[in-house]
């Protein structure tokens, strides 16, 4: 090894695992996640080794194989095909790379919204001279004169500012409003004795339903499939019942609307 180190020029890049004996009996639950935001680890300041992190977009799946660092993880991207998505994350061609853990990404997304440039609010009351004078004498009163002592101009002008923006919900970086950069999602498998998942595609005449419907199925017809149909007229010459329609009674059709 070290006769290896010696002869080696450029960036040696070093990976240290645990011994699979022993880490046999910890082993960490594998997660998949959507991510939600774009991420690439050369332009990354923060990342420990650009090299080894992975670049991923919104809407990617992620195959979470390592957690346990509070601001790095390691992941995998898998493919959005059903067959090909496993749990063992050997079962992957894709190399793992160093990921922004959740926590991680969210600092990240507070410290951009600070470097944003000062836009206007208008949720913010000017302080304007030709306002009313109960407003002003309640102003001057609660900012210079109060309890007969006279407070600091700055100050006043401070917590004058603040409670007039307290009402402005876009004036600071609420955790809650920002966008979460990865979602957990998990591989669902319709048992046999399950229905299918019903999709609703809603819109306007001659916006485009059934092209939509068709691109969906043309698409990927293993996971996308178009329902057959109810009727009560006649089934015609050529027709056969469950292929192009469904026919049955006037009653049970009826019946069916009205539980269903």
């Amino acid at each position: 090894m070290l006769f290896l180190q010696m002869n080696s020029h450029g960036t040696i890049l070093f990976k240290v695992i645990p011994d699979a004996a022993q880490s046999s009996g910890n082993s960490q639950k594998t997660v998949f996640m959507k991510a939600m935001v774009d991420y690439c680890p050369l332009l990354d300041t923060c990342s420990p080794c650009p090299p080894a992190g992975m670049m991923f977009s919104r809407g990617e799946l992620l195959q979470v194989v390592d957690q346990s660092d509070a601001r790095w993880w390691q992941a995998r991207k898998i493919s959005s095909s059903p067959m090909k998505i496993s749990s063992s994350p050997s079962s992957s061609s894709t190399c793992a790379g160093i990921i922004p853990s959740a926590s991680m990404l969210r600092s990240k997304q507070r410290e951009n919204w600070w470097s944003q440039p000062l836009q206007v609010h208008t949720c913010i009351k000017p302080l304007t001279v030709g306002g009313s004078a109960g407003e002003a004498d309640s102003d001057v009163t609660d900012g210079i004169y109060l309890a007969g002592f006279r407070r600091s101009f700055r100050l006043w002008r401070r917590t004058s500012y603040r409670r007039r923006r307290q009402s402005c919900s876009s004036c600071s970086p609420d955790t809650s409003s920002l966008c979460p950069p990865y979602e957990e999602v998990a591989l669902y498998q319709r048992l046999p004795e399950e229905n299918h998942r019903l999709i609703i595609l809603l819109g306007a005449t001659r916006v485009g339903v059934n092209e939509l419907r068709k691109s969906l199925i043309k698409l990927n017809p293993s996971s996308f499939q178009s329902p057959v149909p109810h009727t009560t007229r006649p089934m015609r010459a050529g027709e056969q019942t469950g292929r192009e329609y469904h026919f049955i009674t006037r009653e049970l059709f009826e019946y069916m609307v009205c539980n269903h």
